[in-house]
């Protein structure tokens, strides 16, 4: 399950409840954190750069299924070969390639994983799923 931000909560709340316009982002991004980001984005440190130079990566998901209310990556997302190594706790989406706000992040199954340089880097489609309960 991923947890959605405070900025989103708020956003949603405010479509949702009193009819405050709400545009989602064109493109969304994804971002490696060694750390829980946390609700506010305050949390763990972005490591998507020390990663891969060329930094987040353009992400989407399919529309989140009735039955399961889970939206699921429907493209590859690859971060290529890594350019130095870091700790990967967690992953984090933004509607924006650089600063931005913070959407929705989780940690990452099997807990922290060491990428060293040289090492690919990539969530396959259909392998990073969220939910928000």
């Amino acid at each position: 399950m991923a947890n959605a931000s405070d900025y989103l909560e708020k956003k949603v709340l405010d479509h949702v409840l009193a009819n405050v316009a709400y545009t989602s982002p064109t493109t969304i991004y994804m971002a490696l954190f060694d750390g829980d980001p946390t609700d506010a984005g305050t949390g763990g440190t972005e490591v998507t750069l020390t990663i891969d130079a060329t930094g987040r990566k353009a992400t989407s998901f399919g529309a989140c299924t009735a039955t399961t209310g889970i939206s699921t990556i429907d493209a590859d997302v690859d971060f290529g070969l890594a350019d130095a190594g870091a700790d990967v706790t967690h992953f984090a989406i933004y509607d924006a390639a650089t600063a931005g706000n913070l959407l929705v992040f989780g940690a990452l199954n099997g807990g922290s994983q060491t990428i060293s340089t040289g090492n690919a880097v990539k969530f396959a489609s259909g392998d990073l799923t969220v939910t928000l309960a």
